[in-house]
């Protein structure tokens, strides 16, 4: 459904933002290689992002409100 596509998204999104965050912290130790600094951070923060979203996003769909949801992934 929609719903997930756009979860997916934002989550996705969401991911690639830490995953800067994480790379441009880790690039800025003295003495550390900048690419393989880079390289690594980012391989791993995004294989633990979408490990979760993987894992949990149907669950968060799924818990959300009952009414609302069955609004959203309606046909109609």
């Amino acid at each position: 459904s929609w719903l997930n596509l756009h979860g997916a998204m934002v989550t996705g999104s969401y991911v690639g933002v830490l995953s800067a965050f994480f790379s441009e912290i880790t690039t800025r130790i003295p003495g550390v290689h900048f690419g393989l600094a880079a390289g690594a951070t980012t391989a791993v923060v995004t294989a633990i992002g979408v490990y979760f979203i993987m894992t949990r996003m149907d669950a968060a769909i799924r818990n959300m409100n009952p009414r609302r949801t069955s609004k959203l992934t309606s046909n109609n």
